[in-house]
């Protein structure tokens, strides 16, 4: 597709990256897209929405259930290429709609699934355990 739609010089595919260069990419990035059919969770859509960057994933992802379509990213059904491009359009063509979505995404894991969230999360069930 990278070639077909003339993204040679829009799209970068990389080998294995550092933490810290991998959330660098995330943050530069219009919208990171994954496209194999992961039956596990997904953690690149996660890490990607994490660093503000919006996402195009297979809804067989585990990750799908966590976040909202069309709102913090675009699930697609996996081998549809047709709806897979038809995404990828949307968000090279309107960089606002990418940027906003970016934006939904990253405050769903600030606000739900940050570690910060997390530890809240299981200090309150330990004080309300306590308190019983």
């Amino acid at each position: 597709l990278i070639g077909v739609y003339g993204l040679k010089n829009r799209v970068d595919i990389v080998g294995e990256v550092t933490e810290e260069r991998l959330n660098m990419l995330y943050a530069a990035a219009r919208v990171a897209v994954i496209i194999n059919n992961e039956r596990g969770f997904g953690m690149p859509a996660m890490e990607a929405a994490a660093n503000g960057c919006t996402f195009v994933i297979p809804s067989e992802c585990g990750v799908a259930r966590y976040f909202l379509d069309t709102k913090d990213g675009f699930y697609f059904t996996y081998g549809d290429k047709g709806q897979l491009a038809g995404h990828l359009r949307r968000l090279l063509n309107d960089e606002r709609l990418a940027y906003e979505m970016g934006k939904h995404a990253w405050q769903t894991v600030r606000d739900r699934y940050s570690w910060r969230q997390h530890v809240q999360t299981v200090l309150a069930k330990v004080q309300a355990k306590h308190r019983k």
